[in-house]
């Protein structure tokens, strides 16, 4: 497997990382089983959703910024967690 590195200028808090960090690589091309997968079917988080921990939906998830750039990425992360 190729080792790719994209710098992202992306800070993900652990709340979001659950469901954040599949949607971000999503948003940015990732390998098939990403995204071949939908974020809230991935096994982890469909068992964390399960036992009540974290997003249970896209519509749960709140993204904060501070800049129209940090805006425009954050548009981006809500528009792939709603696609899944």
């Amino acid at each position: 497997m190729k080792r790719v590195v994209i710098d992202t200028n992306v800070i993900v808090s652990s709340i979001l990382s659950q469901t954040g960090n599949p949607a971000l690589l999503k948003s940015l091309g990732s390998n098939r089983q990403i995204m071949d997968t939908p974020i809230f079917s991935q096994e982890q988080i469909a068992r964390a959703v399960e036992l009540g921990l974290g997003a249970s939906s896209p519509d749960e998830i709140e993204l904060i910024t501070d800049d129209d750039a940090s805006e425009q990425s954050a548009n981006r992360i809500k528009e792939v967690l709603r696609q899944g």
